[in-house]
């Protein structure tokens, strides 16, 4: 499911790291899955979070949120941190763009990760809208149609592959995002507040 998918990159994020302290807030729906690749869905996952951190100061707060919308879903990554200039936002998921500032923890990456978010998401068919203004933060907001997504019951385990050739053709290769998503190095400890826990 995709909500565990989520989770489980936020909880990464917290065991692959020494120093984190962004706060992630999840509202997420396990009840509501999203067909395709897993391989594809789980980097999708981890490239979102990992460059939620990467880019911004410690402390920032970050909202993970998968929902119903519109008849089908909607994947929403959101910080409060700096926010990225109107320069950089239609370049920002060109392979090996990069957005050079005092914020950014990113020295050794390949510069893929938001190329790959693109990719992905075209390849199952959803729409990418990225907003953002300085000093107001950044969100990545992503809606799948109804076809790619099905709704079941709470902690059920469900197949969520299709075929290759029902997804959408990419010039990102399986070698791209296998070497993708490695950790951030300057990130103490992850906050996940899941709803109705505070």
């Amino acid at each position: 499911p995709m909500a565990t998918l989520l989770e489980a990159a936020v909880a990464d994020l917290g065991n692959t790291a020494e120093n984190f302290s962004h706060r992630f807030t999840l509202d997420v729906n396990d009840a509501l899955f999203l067909h395709g690749s897993e391989v594809e869905i789980k980097s999708l996952c981890s490239n979102l979070c990992q460059n939620a951190v990467l880019h911004t100061p410690d402390l920032t707060e970050v909202q993970v949120q998968w929902q119903s919308f519109e008849g089908g879903a909607r994947l929403l990554v959101k910080d409060n941190g700096p926010g990225i200039d109107a320069s950089h936002i239609n370049h920002i998921t060109e392979r090996f763009y990069r957005v050079d500032n005092e914020n950014s923890r990113e020295s050794s990456g390949t510069g893929l990760g938001l190329s790959i978010v693109k990719h992905i998401v075209q390849r199952h068919r959803g729409v990418l809208d990225i907003r953002s203004n300085p000093g107001e933060g950044t969100s990545f907001d992503i809606r799948f149609p109804a076809e790619v997504v099905t709704r079941g019951v709470a902690g059920d385990i469900a197949s969520s592959e299709l075929a290759p050739s029902e997804l959408a053709p990419s010039e990102i290769t399986p070698t791209d995002i296998a070497t993708s998503g490695s950790a951030p190095t300057d990130t103490d400890r992850v906050v996940r507040r899941l709803p109705g826990l505070g």
